[in-house]
């Protein structure tokens, strides 16, 4: 068992088994449950001896004591999570049984029911188990492999419809077309004609994890073409760019992310969340540092807002500046990225520390510095969701009388949080560029290869989208604006994964982007370390963009830097 494992608490609060029992969805239920208590580093049969599907099973009934049983459930969980150790878990054994048994032949009847008998372990467990292994249901699995082998048939012969159906084992071809469709979200005929004209090798499919899937939804949404000339695989790093730490992980903050940078009366200032090892988990505050000197060396970090116990989780920082005075917005979350309050701070210079203006329930999750629009009003762009909830509908803020300290509405940029082909947005953080007669907003998604783009020609009230561009940033935040020269820039990680962060400059006053360099490229020569670089943000100053992002120093991203790069303009 982890070390982090260890200490954690052995028994949730009857406020939480109320929120389990009465507000979570079966899977959502499981899923936080063996979350919260992992079983696998112990003796599985403990659940099975204590009658646990039995128990489960009347949870889910029609009349059922939600609240006692959740109590129950959970109280036998938690005691197998206690149990003893066991050094080859024998549901991992049974998963890979299941795994090969479908693998040999998915159209075969696979009753997980006898495999959890045999190996005396909970079905319900063994289910959530394969999920958390397979990353889908048992169901989803044989389905997605007798689709595969149908979409092979579909793209290489010229065979009917429902011959493919017989064939890759689903039967009759209405129920071929009807799971067909919950899968990918369109006909098997469909299918055939959008992968017959999208060409498969633009750049934003290229190490697509879901390229069917991706190359569907690219069909479904207009296009904006942003490059012009810029070839993504020859980028080179900008050797003129100076980069310096800004924070160190020690003992007690290993763990840095979601930094914000701004200029305030000719210093710089860089805010983040720290956590003690592992994101979001535990006492997690706002911190920040200045510098004096361009980026080159800053202050021993101060608190900015912390709760030591645990309980309120603060992330992330962004910045405004407003009637002379620096501001500092921070959400309020009861567990990762759960909003639970949208808190103001005013920095006051006689103490070097940021005070509490208000704190408001408003379920926006920030995502980037404060933008003045034409009009003169202020827009914060995030997502928003429902109080205590996850937010994944994208959406802005404005302060319709352009002050900070003043009121704040949300916008919607679509009623919900899903994409055209239905499927959900996942972290769909987002950011700006303020043009003279558009705003344009760009959101990445977690799941998907492509970057979604939205437009409004009435400063925020209205948009229209989602479309898709044409620059393959991967899934981590992307950061744009408007330099003083008129030109528009965008920072973000390129496929795969977050090795490699550029910058794509347009021409002045233009949406057109035909100049772009690496800023990081894997592990950095000049610091001496990163493997990865996440989530940036940058403002620019005295004829210089400062660019700040975190970086990881080993696998298990638990060990984090923050970096701040310097490029003259």
């Amino acid at each position: 068992m982890q070390d982090d494992m260890i200490n954690m608490p052995y028994k949730l609060s009857d406020s939480e088994f109320y929120d389990l029992a009465t507000t979570a969805s079966e899977d959502d239920f499981f899923r936080q449950l063996f979350t919260y208590y992992p079983i696998e580093c112990v003796n599985m049969q403990i659940l099975y001896e204590q009658r646990i599907d039995k128990k489960i099973k009347k949870f889910f009934s029609v009349g059922a004591d939600k609240e006692k049983l959740a109590a129950d459930i959970v109280s036998a969980v938690s005691f197998a999570f206690m149990g003893k150790r066991q050094t080859a878990p024998i549901i991992f054994e049974c998963v890979k049984s299941i795994k090969e048994t479908i693998d040999s032949d998915a159209c075969a009847d696979v009753s997980t029911k006898e495999f959890a008998d045999k190996y005396k372990i909970s079905h319900y467990y063994l289910l959530h188990q394969f999920k958390r292994s397979m990353g889908v249901t048992v169901t989803d699995y044989k389905n997605e492999l007798k689709l595969k082998y149908a979409k092979s048939l579909l793209l290489e012969t010229q065979e009917s419809v429902t011959d493919i159906a017989q064939k890759s084992g689903f039967g009759s071809s209405s129920y071929f077309s009807k799971i067909f469709r919950k899968y990918t979200g369109v006909s098997p005929s469909e299918y055939r004609r959008i992968m017959s004209f999208v060409d498969n090798d633009l750049p934003v499919f290229k190490l697509s994890k879901n390229k069917d899937k991706d190359i569907i939804l690219y069909s479904m949404m207009p296009h904006i073409k942003l490059l012009d000339g810029v070839d993504i695989e020859s980028l080179t790093l900008n050797d003129g760019i100076r980069s310096y730490t800004v924070s160190r992980a020690d003992e007690r903050y290993s763990f840095l992310h979601e930094a914000a940078i701004i200029e305030y009366k000719g210093v710089l200032f860089n805010a983040w969340y720290n956590s003690h090892r592992m994101e979001l988990m535990g006492e997690s505050p706002i911190r920040f540092s200045r510098s004096f000197d361009c980026g080159k060396s800053w202050t021993e970090p101060k608190t900015a807002a912390c709760d030591e116990s645990g309980r309120i989780l603060y992330c992330p920082p962004v910045f405004g500046i407003d009637g002379g005075k620096l501001y500092m917005f921070i959400n309020e979350m009861v567990r990762g990225d759960h909003m639970h309050a949208l808190d103001l701070y005013v920095y006051n210079e006689g103490t070097d520390s940021f005070d509490m203006l208000w704190s408001r329930p408003i379920p926006f999750k920030l995502n980037t510095n404060v933008y003045r629009l034409p009009n003169g009003k202020l827009m914060l762009p995030g997502r928003v969701g429902e109080l205590d909830r996850f937010p994944n509908t994208p959406a802005v803020m404005i302060s319709d009388s352009g002050k900070i300290d003043a009121e704040w509405r949300v916008v919607k940029l679509q009623e919900d949080g899903r994409l055209p082909d239905g499927e959900q947005y996942v972290h769909p953080e987002t950011c700006v560029i303020v043009a003279d007669d558009k705003i344009y907003l760009f959101s990445r998604n977690d799941k998907r290869a492509l970057t979604t783009v939205y437009i409004s020609e009435d400063n925020g009230e209205t948009w229209s989208g989602p479309g898709s561009i044409d620059i393959p940033f991967s899934d981590s935040k992307i950061y744009s604006g408007t330099l003083s020269d008129g030109r528009n820039y965008m920072i973000g990680n390129l496929r795969p994964r977050r090795g490699k962060l550029a910058i794509f400059l347009s021409d002045k006053n233009s949406m057109t982007f035909r100049e772009a360099f690496l800023i990081q490229d894997g592990p950095s020569e000049k610091l001496g370390y990163g493997l990865e670089w996440h989530y940036p943000s940058a403002v620019e100053y005295d004829g210089r963009l400062y660019i700040t992002y975190s970086s990881n120093l080993d696998t298990t991203c638990h060990l984090r830097n923050l970096v701040v790069s310097v490029m003259d303009l």
